[in-house]
């Protein structure tokens, strides 16, 4: 499993270790990329594209685990989170994401085909399990949004590549903006003709 440092505050130079699980589950908080952070730049070719050496870190991470070195984590490094919106009612908690924003949609672009490969063979319990647990809020105002939210100029193709799902199909705070295709979509692309590739070969 992925494993992060988070920073619960922005202003905190301490965190704790937490598994991704813990990341996106932990009191159904929501994760929200800020305006003022770059959009999704990570590149999936050239001498140093991130997406396929995240790739190589995850068959790594399935490779070892469980061996002599007992190898069942992946770590990714610091996250800094900001709490914007507290808990209050029926409303989730809301964290701005200052430092990680790459990486946790890299991963929950993983999910969202993983998800969608299970809904496409017709494993619809395996898809429902994956959304309710890693990528839609399950209760309160905000259930069915998305957990994890790009900056506001990557919300056009961060809703067309979650649009894919059905089980149930995630609710969307706008119709979006930016542009239809840039990187995310490329990124989401990539990853999901992966994922597939994986799947077919290791069933």
């Amino acid at each position: 499993m992925w494993s992060g440092q988070v920073a619960k505050n922005a202003d905190a130079l301490s965190g704790e270790a937490v598994s991704v699980r813990e990341l996106f589950t932990t009191a159904d908080r929501r994760l929200r990329a800020p305006e003022f952070q770059r959009t999704y730049v990570w590149r999936t070719t050239g001498s140093n594209a991130q997406i396929p050496r995240f790739w190589t870190d995850l068959e790594t991470l399935r490779d070892e685990g469980g061996a002599e070195n007992d190898q069942d984590s992946l770590f990714l490094g610091a996250l800094v989170l900001q709490i914007v919106e507290p808990a209050k009612g029926a409303q989730v908690p809301l964290n701005a994401i200052i430092d990680g924003q790459q990486r946790i949609l890299t991963i929950y672009l993983a999910l969202t085909a993983i998800a969608e490969a299970f809904q496409d063979v017709g494993n619809l319990d395996e898809a429902e399990a994956i959304e309710s647990e890693y990528l839609l809020v399950r209760t309160g105002k905000h259930k069915n949004r998305p957990r994890v939210e790009p900056t506001f100029t990557d919300s056009r193709q961060f809703r067309q590549i979650m649009s894919c799902l059905e089980n149930p199909s995630p609710r969307f705070p706008n119709s979006g903006h930016g542009p239809e295709a840039h990187q995310l979509t490329t990124a989401g692309k990539a990853i999901r003709n992966r994922g597939r590739t994986h799947c077919t070969l290791h069933g």
